[in-house]
């Protein structure tokens, strides 16, 4: 099975969502699920999902990839995010624990475009292919700047992604960042 994952970096708003309307599973990572019909929505940190909820989802109830503790937190009654719990119950919930089996490397989670390529591997990609995948510049596919878009954390990522595309490779999962016309 192909996957396709949309990254939130400014060339995703270049691409064609025809490129990827044959992939076998769309994972949409952070606010590209704003704007992009996907199957899965990978959404790490709590405040993430709060603050995408203003503008929500384009597929209603896609399937979330949550860190345990953002999960917690949303679904802890009188927690902070508690107001959240009623959307979080609409739907199915996969938290990093689970993939965290497979045995990727121990960064694998720490940024959430990282975590998407373990996901699709874990869901049973062969290939994957990544539309929006920049880390570089300080704006998204909106034109919108970002607190944490620049260059230190994009070298940061890009490490994080080599070690995992690496890990991918050897389970004969093939990973290609797809660059816009």
């Amino acid at each position: 099975m192909d996957a396709a994952i949309l990254c939130p970096g400014p060339t995703l708003a270049r691409h064609d969502p025809r490129q990827w309307e044959d992939a076998g599973v769309v994972i949409a990572v952070n606010r590209a699920a704003e704007d992009f019909a996907c199957d899965w929505w990978a959404v790490l940190d709590a405040e993430v999902f709060g603050n995408h909820l203003l503008a929500p989802p384009k597929t209603k109830r896609p399937r979330l990839l949550m860190f345990d503790i953002s999960f917690d937190r949303l679904m802890s009654p009188g927690g902070e995010f508690s107001h959240l719990a009623g959307e979080m119950r609409k739907h199915q919930i996969t938290r990093t624990s689970v993939l965290a089996t497979m045995g990727p490397p121990q960064s694998w989670a720490t940024y959430t475009a990282c975590a998407a390529l373990v996901l699709a591997a874990w869901i049973g990609a062969g290939r994957i292919d990544v539309y929006g995948a920049d880390m570089e510049g300080d704006r998204d596919f909106k034109g919108d700047a970002g607190r944490r878009r620049d260059c230190k954390r994009w070298t940061q990522e890009r490490e994080h992604w080599q070690l995992i595309t690496q890990w991918l490779e050897g389970r004969n999962v093939r990973v290609e960042r797809r660059v816009a016309a």
